[in-house]
C-alpha cells in the first residue's frame, strides 16, 4: 500500500475478521478440563442435594430410632406434622401437641407419657 492510498475504517475492520478467525466466546475460555469438570461437578452437587433432603428419615429408622408423638416441646420436632400445617423442624407451637413428632430409641416412645408411635392431627 502507498502513502496516498487510504482504507476506510469499515475496509480495515473487513479485513480484520477474514484475516483471522475469531474463536466462540466459550471456545476460547474452556480447555477440554474445564468442559469436563464443570458437568461433573453440577452432577456431584445434584446428588448430595438429593442425597441430604432423602435419607433423613431413612438414616434414623436405620439406627433404631423411632418417631414419638405427643412427646414434644414446643420449638423442638424434629419434622413436619401430621396436619402438615408445616413441614419443618423446630415450628411445633405447644407443648405435647399429638400430631407433633421427634426421634427417639426404638422402644422410648411407648415408656413415656402422652408418648405414642403413631400420631393424631390436633
Amino acid at each position: 500500500m502507498f502513502c496516498n492510498e487510504f482504507k476506510t475504517i469499515d475496509e480495515v475492520e473487513m479485513e480484520r475478521l477474514t484475516t483471522f478467525k475469531q474463536k466462540p466466546f466459550l471456545e476460547t475460555i474452556m480447555n477440554k478440563k474445564t468442559k469436563l469438570i464443570i458437568p461433573t461437578a453440577a452432577l456431584i452437587a445434584t446428588v448430595g442435594v438429593i442425597g441430604l433432603t432423602s435419607t433423613d428419615e431413612a438414616a434414623a429408622a436405620k439406627k433404631g430410632m423411632e418417631k414419638c408423638y405427643g412427646v414434644v416441646k414446643a420449638g423442638k420436632n424434629d419434622c413436619g406434622n401430621i396436619s402438615k400445617t408445616h413441614s419443618c423442624a423446630g415450628q411445633s407451637t405447644v407443648d405435647g401437641d399429638t400430631g407433633e413428632w421427634i426421634y427417639l430409641p426404638q422402644g422410648t416412645c411407648s415408656r413415656l407419657v402422652n408418648g405414642s408411635p403413631t400420631g393424631v392431627e390436633s
